[in-house]
């Protein structure tokens, strides 16, 4: 009894102080943050912001005092159970303290790494996540391998045989994962990407390991999930083409059949208009590249002679604008090779079917 009360005593008298100064630190906490703050804005450095804004000084404080804790409890308490119990939760406060500091530690990083050229296009939100994930892990392993007493790699061993339950549990969320550090990873996906999926159709404003944040054009936001875009039908990304500059423009002109001739040579008014599109897009200042002007199969609309061709702009407003202007000036242009545009009632030849349907 008595060699309990010594222990009690020996601890009280260890633990009082530092929970003395403990709160002594809490009341002084506002001025040194305040003097924290006004040091890290006189640097250029986003990234020491961020850490005193996450609080690296409280978490590097408490790591401090667990680490004294788990020295001093063993050294000072002569009852083996006692020092023993309270160590293993001294251990557990360290455990707990170093991934809060590894967790801060990580945002500064993001800070850091948005600083730098290759953030725009190699975003690594996904691999913090992911380290956050492993850090928490780790922490949980270890604190309950101090409070049990048994060996880290005997605890995963004992989880092994339950792996299969919380494989089927959490199958989403892990396929999201591996899906999130495959795309990330190859950087299929990237913030700032135009990219199509499902019923989603503009811009990426932030990529996660859950799901891809999507800017629509209508300014409407979608969250996709990234096992989504590794299955079904996929997405489709336009990093590429606006990359080149340029906006695609795929077109078709319909031409009455009716007022296709040939003249003398055996050449006839469409083949010369549509040989006269290509040189006029190859020679128009709002074009870039011209792909190709074809002559589609005929159909109820008439003769559609197709255009592919990259615009000089990636403002979506002037894109149209051009588009449009330029369809104008093709169709009305019809006239000097003694064609005109067509659709369905005004074609004779498809009249009988466009009336039927």
């Amino acid at each position: 009894m008595n060699l309990l009360w010594s222990d009690a005593t020996n601890a009280l008298a260890i633990v009082v102080p530092i929970l003395i100064l403990h709160l002594i630190l809490r009341k002084l906490r506002a001025p040194i943050m305040r003097v924290m703050a006004r040091l890290v804005s006189q640097t250029e450095n986003p990234w020491d912001d961020v850490l005193v804004e996450r609080g690296i000084v409280q978490a590097i404080w408490h790591l401090l005092s667990s680490v004294a804790l788990q020295i001093v409890f063993p050294i000072v308490l002569n009852h083996d159970v006692l020092a023993l119990v309270l160590t293993r939760f001294a251990i557990v406060y360290t455990t707990v303290n170093v991934a809060w500091i590894v967790n801060i530690g990580l945002w500064g990083v993001m800070a850091w790494y948005a600083t730098l050229s290759v953030a725009q296009h190699l975003p690594i939100r996904v691999f913090v996540q992911v380290a956050r994930i492993l850090t928490i892990a780790g922490a949980i392993l270890v604190a309950v391998s101090a409070l049990t007493g048994q060996s880290i790699f005997g605890i995963v061993g004992a989880l092994g045989a339950s792996a299969a339950v919380i494989l089927l549990i959490s199958r989403d969320s892990i396929s999201s994962l591996v899906a999130g550090i495959q795309i990330v990873g190859s950087g299929m996906v990237r913030v700032g990407d135009w990219i199509q999926v499902g019923t989603a159709d503009g811009e990426v404003i932030d990529v996660t390991l859950q799901s891809v944040e999507i800017r629509n054009w209508d300014r409407s936001v979608s969250h996709v999930p990234m096992g989504q875009l590794l299955s079904g039908t996929g997405f489709r990304n336009f990093r590429h083409q606006l990359a080149q500059g340029g906006m695609h423009i795929l077109k078709p002109l319909y031409v009455d059949i009716s007022t296709i001739s040939q003249d003398d040579s055996g050449v006839t008014n469409l083949t010369k208009y549509r040989n006269w599109v290509s040189r006029k897009l190859d020679e128009d200042s709002r074009i870039s590249f011209v792909q190709y002007v074809r002559q589609l199969p005929v159909d109820r609309l008439g003769i559609p002679i197709e255009i592919s061709a990259f615009s000089v702009t990636t403002d979506w407003p002037k894109h149209e604008q051009f588009q449009a202007d330029i369809l104008d000036d093709l169709i009305a242009d019809m006239e000097k090779f003694g064609l005109r545009p067509s659709h369905a009632r005004a074609d004779p030849r498809w009249q009988d079917e466009a009336e039927a349907e």
